[in-house]
């Protein structure tokens, strides 16, 4: 589970990224994805990622926007690196 969880949210950075280079935020599809991914964050037990996403999603202009994606995309990273040590050990 946690590894289809790491994968879909991979395709979701890139989507939010794509959003927000065009100027696309705050909008509706950002914080459905945000929505989707801290709901998801929260489930597989990545409460840093989830907390990342509802700042996200009440992101209020594109500049605090991005700041959050970025934030996002560092927690999602630990949470891979973290699952990747799990693995090996």
């Amino acid at each position: 589970m946690l590894s289809l969880y790491l994968e879909k949210s991979a395709a979701s950075l890139q989507t939010l990224t794509a959003h927000l280079s065009a100027g696309d935020a705050p909008s509706a599809d950002v914080q459905g994805i945000a929505l989707q991914l801290r709901g998801s964050s929260a489930t597989v037990g990545a409460p840093r990622v989830a907390a990342a996403c509802a700042a996200l999603y009440d992101a209020a202009d594109a500049t605090a926007a991005r700041l959050m994606l970025d934030t996002l995309q560092v927690k999602l990273g630990k949470a891979r690196r973290l699952r990747l040590r799990r693995r090996l050990t």
